[in-house]
């Protein structure tokens, strides 16, 4: 089990560029890649990544277990409509006293995964509410998912399939 959470992602070197236009994007991109014969150029397979997506937006609906320090949410708040457009950075780091649930702890199938992140996906559809950003505070679901697709672009930038198909994002 990961008891740190430092999270070394590479540069973008060896990454895809991924633009989503909706949940729907994320998911069947979720479903062929697990179809397919994968590498990932970051600290995660596939199944985790897939879970992580998912578990985040169950926390969209059920609420983040993390705090953002206060300075940091005064600056940024301001730029919430520029920040859901821009790609999420790599090289994030979490406190070592975070939450465990904020990152994967251990082993995920790619099956896992997926299922997990259907289940998500389904709820956010079902579920109009949504709880507050630790970073950007109150946000409508719709801003939520511009979130969400911003945040799959970037993990799923590190899962390479080992045949590009022509219909990728």
């Amino acid at each position: 089990m990961r008891t740190d959470k430092t999270i070394n992602c590479p540069s973008s070197r060896g990454r895809r560029q991924l633009a989503f236009q909706s949940l729907e994007d994320i998911l069947g991109e979720g479903e062929r890649l697990s179809q397919s014969r994968v590498q990932t150029v970051g600290n995660w397979s596939l199944g985790q990544i897939l879970d992580h997506l998912a578990t985040w937006m169950e926390f969209s609906i059920d609420g983040v277990p993390a705090r953002i320090a206060w300075p940091l949410r005064v600056v940024l708040r301001p730029f919430r409509k520029q920040i859901l457009r821009r790609p999420v950075p790599a090289g994030f780091r979490w406190p070592a006293d975070a939450d465990p649930r904020l990152v994967p702890q251990g082993p995920v199938s790619d099956s896992e995964g997926l299922e997990h992140l259907r289940r998500a996906i389904a709820r956010l559809r079902a579920e109009p509410t949504r709880a507050p950003s630790p970073l950007l505070g109150k946000l409508t679901p719709e801003e939520w998912e511009q979130l969400h697709l911003r945040h799959a672009e970037h993990h799923l930038s590190y899962v390479l399939p080992s045949e590009p198909s022509p219909d990728s994002h």
